[in-house]
């Protein structure tokens, strides 16, 4: 895998427009494992009442007078005790199903020795290749949202007993956890638009260029 251009192709991505509006920020974090590029990914405390045990990005809500960039920097040393992340790039502005905005930083990390995770709020920290994660596409997990009508408009109930709406994600499994929705999405968005950079390279090729490039030195 040609790292450097791997992460050159990451660094050119633009910046996001100006928030005007309630935005949460998520970050991608990268360090170069032993099978290259790997991404940082945590699950949640399973003591939260808000997707308790589920994999997630590092990230929060963007706080007033906050920009996303800053965010996503604050939520990680808040999450993971990590201070010395590098964001390379912004990936995407997206929307949540309640309507959200979401950016989406790409940031990287030189080691994770420094790694404290707030037990309050993350189970587990662990990582996942990005070459893996190319060469296993994920699966499809169907599932039906539901309105919470019984805890804040119970006055609804004889009308919405019935509804719901179908949706899906798509769902890796990686060493006894499930990784799905927004997370995945946006995950398999990234992988699939950095599949070419994350190939691995042809020696037979890399030579030929070396040589190449040596001969033109001459």
């Amino acid at each position: 895998m040609n790292n450097k251009r791997f992460y050159r192709a990451v660094s050119a991505l633009p910046e996001p427009e100006p928030a005007g509006e309630r935005v949460a920020a998520v970050l991608l974090l990268l360090w170069e494992g032993q099978r290259g590029p790997e991404l940082v990914l945590e699950r949640r405390s399973l003591s939260l009442k808000r997707q308790p045990g589920e994999v997630c990005l590092p990230g929060g809500g963007v706080e007033p007078g906050e920009t996303p960039r800053a965010c996503v920097l604050r939520e990680t040393e808040e999450e993971l005790g990590l201070r010395e992340v590098r964001i390379l790039a912004h990936l995407e502005s997206l929307r949540h199903r309640t309507g959200e905005r979401v950016e989406v930083f790409v940031g990287a990390v030189d080691s994770l020795r420094e790694l404290r995770p707030q037990r309050s709020e993350v189970e587990e920290v662990f990582t996942i290749p990005l070459r893996w994660l190319c060469d296993h596409p994920p699966g499809v997990a169907r599932y039906v949202l539901r309105p919470d009508y019984g805890a804040s408009s119970p006055a609804l109930h004889p009308f919405l007993s019935h509804y719901g709406r179908e949706s899906d994600s798509p769902l890796w499994e990686w060493e006894g956890k499930v990784l799905w929705g927004m997370s995945a999405r946006i995950i398999q968005g990234f992988v699939d638009r950095f599949a070419v950079e994350l190939e691995p390279e042809d020696p037979e090729r890399s030579e030929a260029a070396s040589q190449r490039t040596q001969a033109g030195a001459v």
